[in-house]
C-alpha cells in the first residue's frame, strides 16, 4: 500500500510540472536572409517573462543553432552571444544581463555570417538559467 501512495505522489508532482506554463517564452524571427555577397542572415529573439516574479540580473539563455556563426554581431548593445562548443551558444550580458521584470519583453537582434539555409532550424534546446532559481 505504501508503494502505491508513493507512486501516486510522484505522479502528482510530475503532472504538476508537466502542466505548468513556461516561465520565459522565446520567439525567433528571421528578418533578412542574403544569399549573395555579402552573405548573411539577420534575426531577432524576443524573450517574454511569463512568470509573476522578476528575474534578477545575471540570467543567461543557452541554446543550440546550426546556422549561427561562431562570432555573431549582436545589434542589442547590452547583450552578446558567445559560442561555447559545436552548435551550443549562450546569450548573456556584455557585463551582466539586466533585471527581467514580470510581463516584460526583451528583444535581441543579431547578424550572422552566411545565409540561413532552412528557416525550420530556429534556435532550439533553450535553457533559461536564472541565478536564484537555476534552470528551467
Amino acid at each position: 500500500m505504501q508503494k502505491w501512495k508513493l507512486l501516486f505522489v510522484i505522479l502528482l508532482i510530475l503532472s504538476t510540472f508537466a502542466n505548468s506554463p513556461a516561465q520565459v517564452s522565446v520567439r525567433w524571427e528571421l528578418l533578412e536572409n542574403r544569399f549573395e555577397n555579402p552573405k548573411f542572415h539577420q534575426a531577432k529573439l524576443t524573450l517574454k517573462n511569463e512568470s509573476p516574479a522578476e528575474f534578477q540580473s545575471g540570467w543567461k539563455l543557452y541554446f543550440n543553432s546550426v546556422f549561427l556563426s561562431v562570432n555573431p554581431e549582436v545589434k542589442s548593445p547590452d547583450f552578446k552571444i558567445r559560442h561555447l562548443q559545436g552548435d551550443f551558444f549562450v546569450l548573456e550580458g556584455k557585463d551582466k544581463t539586466p533585471q527581467f521584470e514580470s510581463g516584460a519583453e526583451i528583444i535581441i537582434e543579431y547578424r550572422s555570417r552566411g545565409p540561413f539555409l532552412k528557416n525550420s532550424h530556429a534556435p532550439e534546446g533553450l535553457i533559461f538559467f536564472e541565478i536564484q532559481w537555476g534552470s528551467f
